[in-house]
Order: structure tokens, then C-alpha cells, then sequence
């Protein structure tokens, strides 16, 4: 009965401890897992070369956001936007280049136009 109380006591120790390990920052960033608002990713280890201070602050944030430096960094990443290929032109759209050439309309005849379509 001892033995089971034991490991229940180690097993809850366990449990609490990776809990609080969690929210420790760490000195090297590390992609185990990382969730960011597009959703949970397993990832590769990155280490990155930092300013000291740098990653003091990093640690203060992690600390006060309750996130980990690893999912901040993961945020700041997603941010970065991937360029897109140009969008194909269709055989229509093509066609319809240079029509309005020479008209001498511009955006407020444009604007002028959508007024009186949508009163």
C-alpha cells in the first residue's frame, strides 16, 4: 500500500513539474511543439544566436504572457508572410485590357457611376 502511495505521490510530482517546465523559457529556442493560432505543429530544434539582454527580455515576456519563448517565436514566424505566385490572367480578362484607353475616364467617373447604380 506504501509502494502505491509512493509512485501516486511521484507520478502527481511528475505531473506538476512538466507543468512548470512549460512556462520556463529557455536559453536556446527549441521547436518541440508549438501551437500558434494556425494550430499545434511538431517541429525541429532551432537554436538561435542572441543578444544576452535580448533574451532576458524574451524570458520576462515568456514569463508575463505565460508562453514560452519557443511558441513566441513561433508566433513572430508565422507572421512573416510567404509571397504568393501571381495570380494566372484569364483569356477574358486579357481581353478587356486597354478598352477604356483614350476614354478620359478616371476613379470618380468610376465612383460616380457606382453611386447612381446603388442608390
Amino acid at each position: 500500500m506504501s509502494n502505491l502511495l509512493l509512485n501516486l505521490n511521484k507520478a502527481k510530482t511528475n505531473i506538476q513539474m512538466q507543468k512548470t517546465q512549460r512556462l520556463q523559457p529557455v536559453n536556446d529556442v527549441q521547436f518541440k511543439r508549438c501551437c500558434t493560432s494556425r494550430g499545434c505543429l511538431v517541429n525541429t530544434k532551432l537554436t538561435l544566436r542572441l543578444d544576452e539582454e535580448l533574451i532576458a527580455r524574451a524570458k520576462r515576456h515568456s514569463v508575463d504572457t505565460g508562453r514560452s519563448v519557443s511558441q513566441l517565436v513561433a508566433d513572430f514566424f508565422s507572421l512573416i508572410e510567404v509571397p504568393h505566385p501571381a495570380a494566372e490572367v484569364t483569356l477574358r480578362v486579357r481581353a478587356l485590357r486597354g478598352v477604356l484607353a483614350g476614354s478620359g475616364l478616371d476613379k470618380d467617373d468610376y465612383r460616380l457611376h457606382l453611386e447612381i447604380k446603388h442608390l
